[in-house]
């Protein structure tokens, strides 16, 4: 049987609120020990856009010496 409270909620879904916090907060203590502040963190926006850019001027220069022959 569901108690309808002062707000609006019913029991079931304070009960579920707190089982989705205690799933999240279990889930932030997993991640927690995987990060380290002294690492600096993995630009793969700058990587990604270098591997582009090369083989963007990769591909351009093997047209521009094609045409030049």
């Amino acid at each position: 049987m569901e108690f309808p409270s002062v707000k609006g909620r019913t029991r079931s879904n304070v009960v579920g609120n707190k089982n989705l916090n205690t799933k999240i907060l279990e889930e932030y203590s997993l991640k927690q020990n995987l990060f380290d502040p002294t690492k600096g963190s993995p630009n793969k926006f700058m990587s990604k856009l270098e591997h582009r850019m090369d083989t963007y001027y990769k591909s351009l220069y093997k047209v521009f010496k094609r045409n030049k022959k």
